[in-house]
């Protein structure tokens, strides 16, 4: 499992995602679709710049949302 998704449980919360083991693979999964990035330090760059930015940051959490719900 990804180191990084520890800095992701505000991002998780506002997803509606919850915060478990089960889940972080599923989102560690939905984060590399997301970027277009498979290694876990391309991906945590994109993701950190994303956090950055407000508007990345929302489309960051809608892409998770629409995905976990999707998903089911």
């Amino acid at each position: 499992m990804s180191c990084y998704l520890r800095h992701l449980s505000e991002v998780l919360a506002a997803a509606g995602i919850p915060d478990t083991r089960e889940s972080r693979r599923r989102v560690h999964a939905m984060i590399q679709e997301i970027t277009g990035e498979h290694d876990c330090l391309p991906v945590w760059r994109r993701v950190k710049a994303a956090l950055a930015e407000n508007a990345e940051r929302e489309l960051l959490i809608a892409g998770l949302r629409e995905r976990w719900l999707r998903a089911g």
